[in-house]
């Protein structure tokens, strides 16, 4: 089952990468929902509602709605400012994560912030903030922190990483990768999680638009 990609694509591995244990920012969710409705909500399936706001729940990720937007303070000029003292407010720190604005045609912006560990991306550690500018409109992700080293892993060779996914079944055959990078995630979709030890992986993607996370611990 053969695959294609880029020699460029495939970045040098390193021998091992530290293990990290790391804890949720829900610590249930009728408390997150409280601080991010203001108030006790009325419950529904899978979340929580206000006449304002409404927040749902899956697993570790949480999505919030705004009725008519939360207003930001003018003293802060940049969406991703704006953005991040309004996740403060919810008990999400950050400060040091890796952010990415952009805008559409109607004028909503979309920030992004993802977590890293030791300069990896925590893959499945994200929050994407909607705002018209002055607004927020909603917020959509989850997010782990106070991350705690452990013992290392050993790591499998990239190429080896490769030979073995292509093995798999998993992508269609002659396929072609069109990226593939290294992080973490804590890789049990639809499962909450107070506290995770996440799991060294690479992300490669497809030029069908698909992800894999396939773990890059030696077998």
């Amino acid at each position: 089952r053969g695959i294609e990609i880029d020699a460029k694509l495939i970045p040098k591995t390193a021998g091992s990468a530290k293990q990290y244990t790391v804890e949720n920012v829900i610590k249930s969710y009728e408390k997150f929902a409280k601080t991010a409705l203001g108030e006790e909500g009325e419950p529904f399936e899978g979340g929580f509602k206000t006449d304002d706001a409404r927040i749902s729940f899956s697993g570790d990720i949480f999505k919030i709605e705004y009725a008519s937007g939360v207003q930001t303070s003018e003293k802060l000029r940049s969406p991703a400012e704006k953005v991040r003292v309004h996740l403060k407010g919810l008990g999400i720190d950050a400060s040091d994560a890796e952010v990415k604005v952009s805008n559409d045609s109607a004028g909503i912006f979309t920030v992004t912030f993802t977590k890293r560990l030791a300069g990896a991306e925590l893959l499945d550690c994200r929050v994407s903030v909607c705002l018209d500018g002055e607004r927020i409109i909603s917020a959509e992700g989850c997010w782990f922190d106070n991350a705690s080293a452990g013992a290392p892993y050993e790591l499998e060779s990239a190429p080896g990483l490769l030979v073995g996914f292509a093995a798999s079944g998993r992508m269609n055959p002659g396929g072609r990768i069109t990226a593939m990078e290294f992080g973490y995630c804590v890789n049990e979709d639809g499962v909450y999680h107070m506290q995770s030890t996440v799991v060294p992986v690479y992300e490669l993607t497809t030029d069908d638009g698909r992800s894999f996370f396939v773990d890059a611990r030696s077998k």
